[in-house]
């Protein structure tokens, strides 16, 4: 059997070190339409595979079954190997059969099956595999789960409706589906503010040029949450980069890259792109040990002084629902519930004082 992946290869040989977001968006798409050769055992309850007699004429009274083959790497996870082609399945030196089989098939396959795996990875032993997580890989087929969520954005500033009388729509948002969410979000947080006037005329900006006063501090970045990053393709007054998951205290559920932006010229900014750590300043998100959600201020998590907590002005009710509803949105990701269950966990260790706003 014949296909092409050739563009599924090429952009394998892209150095994740160097490689754009719109390249690893290009590649997902590609993986998601993509025929794979995956080494299979074949399977019977009535019929020894291992052992056959020479001259015998296999016959079956059952559909032929298969498993797919795992392999393990040094930490003894559990691997699921795919190919792109045969001549990358030969020079594997895996000795089984082969299938072809669609991506999406495999993942709908994968989703019911009894065997567990951790990772996937496309051409191991090549130069240019392609490694996955199966939660990663099986969150590239899910689409429009929540078309009625993406609803209840674009229309909770006219209607005004609670999260909690909404339950049944909100699913978990896997982080692909995060990159859609996110710009519908940015136009959501833009309609409100925390007060009617410029609170930054209260203290000077000190929230956007801290760094600029006081040199020898720790640089401010502002980090980003999954699907953010897609945001600052081309715009210059943001510097985007990233960092490996391992460098930072973040929790394990985080395996890939963690993007950061930095304010190139503050407080001149391209505010239509901000991010939402901006955006939902001065709350932050809490969860309680017994999980329930809340905003609330804590003056710790920042170096500065911010009058709004401080000289204790009253925020806009509207910036405190919407910022509460939006928040309520983003922790049905799991990666975005898992760094604010963290972050709450650390703040009660410590007994830090906190004041809850909602």
């Amino acid at each position: 059997m014949k296909f092409d992946n050739k563009k599924l290869e090429k952009l394998m040989m892209i150095e994740p070190e160097i490689m754009t977001i719109y390249e690893e968006e290009i590649l997902l798409k590609e993986l998601t339409k993509s025929q794979l050769y995956l080494p299979i055992e074949i399977v019977s309850d009535s019929f020894d595979f291992e052992n056959p007699h020479i001259s015998e004429t296999i016959t079956l009274d059952e559909p032929l079954k298969f498993k797919p083959i795992k392999i393990y790497d040094d930490n003894n996870s559990v691997i699921l190997p795919l190919f792109t082609s045969s001549e990358k399945f030969k020079e594997s030196g895996i000795q089984s059969s082969t299938i072809v089989i669609y991506t999406e098939d495999l993942a709908n396959m994968l989703k019911d099956a009894d065997e567990e795996y951790n990772e996937i990875i496309i051409n191991p032993s090549n130069k240019y595999s392609m490694s996955i997580y199966l939660n990663s890989f099986l969150d590239l087929f899910i689409e429009d789960i929540n078309d009625n969520l993406l609803d209840l954005i674009e229309v909770f500033d006219e209607k005004m409706i609670l999260i909690k009388e909404n339950q049944d729509y909100i699913k978990r948002i896997p982080t692909p589906e995060m990159k859609r969410i996110i710009p519908k979000i940015y136009n959501l947080l833009d309609k409100i503010s925390p007060v009617n006037f410029d609170c930054g005329k209260l203290c000077g900006e000190v929230c956007c040029v801290y760094d600029i006063e006081n040199k020898d501090s720790d640089e401010l970045v502002l980090y980003l949450l999954p699907g953010e990053e897609l945001m600052y393709g081309e715009d210059n007054s943001f510097e985007l980069y990233h960092l490996d998951s391992k460098e930072i205290k973040y929790p394990h559920s985080w395996k890939d890259n963690i993007y950061l932006v930095k304010c190139i010229n503050p407080p001149k900014c391209n505010r239509s792109i901000r991010p939402i750590q901006c955006r939902t300043f001065p709350l932050i998100p809490h969860l309680s040990k017994n999980g329930e959600f809340h905003l609330i201020f804590d003056e710790s998590e920042f170096p500065y002084e911010c009058p709004l907590i401080h000289d204790n002005i009253d925020l806009n009710s509207e910036f405190i629902e919407i910022t509460y509803f939006v928040w309520t949105v983003l922790i049905c990701n799991p990666l975005v519930y898992d760094l604010v269950d963290m972050d709450s966990r650390i703040r009660d260790n410590r007994k830090i004082e906190y004041e809850i706003v909602i």
